[in-house]
């Protein structure tokens, strides 16, 4: 018998991206219209059909240390497709996916069968129907800040639903570059607005 504590992810109540991070302004973009990032990973799902779609969200945990947060989960198991902010997030301490770190902190998408994770990492899907999981990175300004990804059965994913994937964190990606301009251009407007006025 395999218990939950074995095979489920560590819980948390709540997690905290530090306010003025790169990370928290990814939380802060998600939150600020919630209803559309749904939307938007929902469509992406409801299209290639995998398990579950997800956007997480990296943070320091106090316990795990630098950990990702599942924020979003969107899953077409249930007979009628769900979308839910999940209310205790599941966290996956990075030192569980040590392996793809680099390669998401250059911006490289990650796509790898249940059998080639770490042993930590593939005792989370072992009572499930899991087998492939998909991760694209999001990028805020050259730093790698959370994923936008996909976990599917053995029939793994087609290449336009990676495709798919990755555009969609080049969405959040664009988002968040777009941010941080209009951020700079207020504050530089900001700094210069006493001498325009005397």
């Amino acid at each position: 018998m395999v218990t939950s504590e074995a095979v489920g992810a560590p819980r948390v109540e709540m997690f905290a991206p530090l306010r003025g991070t790169r990370a928290g302004r990814f939380h802060d973009l998600l939150t600020a219209d919630w209803s559309r990032a749904e939307e938007r990973l929902g469509r992406v799902v409801s299209r290639w059909r995998p398990l579950a779609g997800f956007i997480e969200l990296n943070f320091f945990h106090p316990v795990h240390g630098p950990s990702g947060a599942l924020v979003l989960t969107i899953t077409t198991v249930d007979v009628s497709r769900r979308a839910q902010r999940v209310a205790r997030l599941e966290v996956i301490p990075h030192r569980e996916v040590e392996p793809y770190l680099a390669r998401w902190a250059r911006g490289e998408t990650v796509v790898v069968s249940v059998e080639e994770m770490p042993p930590d990492l593939a005792r989370r899907y072992a009572t499930t129907r899991v087998r492939w999981s998909l991760n694209v990175p999001v990028m805020a300004d050259g730093e790698w800040v959370g994923l936008v990804g996909a976990v599917a059965d053995a029939g793994g994913f087609q290449p336009e639903a990676i495709s798919a994937f990755e555009a969609l964190a080049r969405l959040f990606t664009a988002e968040l570059t777009a941010a941080e301009a209009w951020e700079a251009f207020r504050e530089d407007v900001g700094n210069r607005l006493p001498r325009l006025v005397r």
